[in-house]
């Protein structure tokens, strides 16, 4: 592998960045095919994890979550963990390290909503005077 890896001419910097994760897997594990899927998954659960960072800076600079709906998050949420569930069930690394990620973003953007949405609790009356003395 690491041989027809030196003789190729790559023009296009991708697939030397994937031919390099096939190279790097296949030799240490000595299963290509195996490796390919796992860097696939490892590839699309980084993906997919990432597209949760602009919600979630959107939502912390805002301080506003009032655009995300609260059954699609509460609903997300909960399809995360049971996807993590089944990761663990099965011993799939892509899928338990991209759902744990996802998991604890969408739990700081619900965290978030929780905290911008939900009304503070008001001071009684004696507190309040106490605090302006």
């Amino acid at each position: 592998m690491l041989f027809c890896y030196r003789n190729l001419n790559f023009r296009d910097r991708d697939t030397h960045v994937w031919f390099v994760w096939v190279a790097f897997f296949s030799r240490y594990t000595g299963n290509t095919s195996m490796n390919l899927i796992t860097t696939l998954g490892l590839i699309a659960g980084t993906l997919t994890t990432a597209a949760y960072c602009p919600q979630l800076v959107k939502t912390w600079r805002s301080k506003s979550a009032g655009d995300i709906s609260w059954s699609m998050l509460i609903t997300l949420c909960a399809g995360i963990l049971l996807w993590l569930v089944y990761g663990v069930y099965v011993h799939d690394w892509p899928v338990i390290l991209a759902n744990v990620v996802t998991l604890m973003l969408t739990s700081v953007i619900l965290a978030l909503k929780i905290r911008y949405e939900l009304p503070s609790p008001s001071l009684p009356a004696t507190q309040a005077s106490s605090l302006t003395k």
